[in-house]
């Protein structure tokens, strides 16, 4: 699965009871004036687009589904979700029909189906709707739930790219030969664009098309810079923080994220306001504001998902932000505002140390497996093991041996330890996959290269009597794993 964009969840932020305010007003309510709107006319709110719900109007019972879907005025209830949104989306209605494939292709109200949420992302997309286009784009992409076919994928994302989707645009560089794109690339910028200038760096960068080059991707990132590109100021910034390509400069970082930041590129305010309070590239606490703090949360209360998880941090670390007292409870808070927008790192967390052990928050092994499923979606490889052992221990979710070993191959691909032990274990009892000597010599082997727990465990399975030819063969398949690995590493 590739990452995800978080059109949906956009669009539950946004819809429901907020509905009913100017957008304006929502964008500038904190999360607390929200709760108090929730909860002082929730009900009576619920009540009123029933009514009119129950009478088929198309419009009420879309939000109605939204209200059953946050908890507006009634208990939270995915079935009844998936019902109301099913009734507008069968009336035409193109944002329930994608919300209605949403359920479909990540089983929230109904067994999951691609097949299923491809149709209603056709139906939303055949009326124009972006998301709907942008996700039917990534279902012929990579073969979800639908044929894969190049052809059509560049279609439906050209489509939505058209309509300013950036997840669409990125899709459609993706979908393009590497080499051709960064020939493009280099032609535009070669003429002064500063885009095709930041699109080449970044192939650089990553090695995409071109020898992976950090000196390059430097030399192009400032000549985007130059010219003002926001995002090519913050990743040069980035560039002088680590020392990659050029010799490390936190006093050049500073500047570089200050011109950005002066543009208001949140994620360069927000490493402005960093740089303050950890005397980074500058004397510390010169310049900052009365309160530090409020710099952060500002751009944490923005939405800036970047700020809400390290704001996160803060409250539960006690020492990454002066100024910030311990505080676990607020530290969900922000983790969980910063995962609803698509943050990996706070849906893992969330999985990993709150619902999974019930800190702070009741445990619950569904919703940890919602968050690990969301992460893995977006390539952590802790997220993917651990939902791969969702699926083994039927912990979360319905016990499936085949899924939990997609997920650990997955994880395994990134080299996790854990995952390449677990993956040689049902390779060698043939859970979930045909049992196989080889496969699973060579994993359990990769394994204990890389951890001493899964070296224990390795040692334990050769104890088991294996041929010499079979040993022969898993020390081969063991380094062909090792250069995939390695080459999967090198390439991010």
């Amino acid at each position: 699965m590739k990452p995800r964009t978080p059109g949906f969840w956009l669009i539950i932020a946004t819809v429901g009871l907020l509905a009913l305010l100017p957008m304006r007003a929502v964008a500038a309510m904190t999360p607390e004036e929200v709760k108090l709107i929730r909860e002082t006319e929730g009900v009576k709110l619920f009540k009123e687009i029933k009514v009119r719900a129950d009478k088929g109007d198309p419009v009420a019972q879309f939000r109605l589904g939204f209200c059953y879907y946050n908890g507006i005025g009634v208990a939270k209830d995915p079935v009844e979700v998936v019902k109301w949104w099913r009734k507008a989306a069968d009336q035409g209605v193109a944002q329930a029909q994608y919300n209605l494939g949403r359920c479909h292709f990540f089983a929230e109200g109904v067994p999951k189906d691609r097949v299923e949420a491809v149709k209603w992302y056709r139906k939303a997309a055949d009326q124009g709707y972006a998301e709907a286009q942008n996700e039917l784009g990534f279902c012929y992409a990579y073969g979800e739930g639908v044929a894969k076919d190049k052809v059509e994928a560049i279609k439906w994302s050209s489509k939505a790219a058209d309509q300013g989707h950036l997840g669409a645009k990125q899709r459609l560089n993706n979908l393009k030969d590497p080499v051709e794109l960064a020939k493009e690339l280099r032609n535009a910028a070669e003429l002064g664009d500063a885009l095709a200038q930041f699109n080449l760096a970044a192939c650089y960068a990553y090695g995409t098309g071109v020898a992976k080059d950090p000196v390059e991707a430097v030399k192009w990132f400032r000549k985007a810079a130059d010219q003002g590109h926001t995002d090519a100021q913050v990743v040069l910034g980035d560039f002088y923080t680590s020392g990659e390509g050029v010799a490390r400069d936190p006093v050049e970082a500073v500047k570089w994220f200050r011109k950005a930041a002066d543009q208001g590129h949140t994620y360069a305010q927000f490493s402005v306001a960093l740089s303050y309070f950890h005397g980074f590239g500058m004397a510390k606490g010169k310049g900052v504001s009365k309160d530090q703090v409020e710099a952060v949360k500002a751009l944490a209360m923005k939405g800036d998902p970047v700020a809400q998880f390290n704001l996160a941090q803060a409250y539960y670390f006690d020492h990454f932000i002066e100024g910030v007292a311990r505080d676990p409870v607020e530290a969900v808070k922000w983790w969980r505002m910063a995962a609803d927008q698509g943050n990996a790192d706070a849906q893992n967390i969330l999985g990993n140390y709150w619902y999974s052990k019930g800190l702070y928050v009741a445990k619950d092994m569904v919703e940890a497996a919602k968050w690990w499923r969301m992460a893995a979606d977006q390539g952590v490889a802790q997220a993917q093991y651990n939902l791969g052992n969702c699926y083994h221990n039927g912990s979360g979710v319905a016990i499936n041996q085949v899924e939990a070993v997609k997920w650990y191959r997955k994880a395994a691909e990134q080299g996790n330890a854990k995952a390449l032990t677990d993956l040689g274990f049902c390779y060698s009892r043939g859970e979930g996959v045909a049992k196989d000597e080889v496969e699973a010599y060579a994993y359990s082997n990769l394994a204990g290269m890389t951890s001493e727990s899964a070296r224990q465990k390795r040692e334990f399975f050769l104890d088991e009597k294996l041929s010499s030819a079979t040993v022969l063969r898993g020390e081969q398949r063991t380094k062909e794993m090792q250069k995939a690995i390695q080459a999967k590493q090198a390439g991010k």
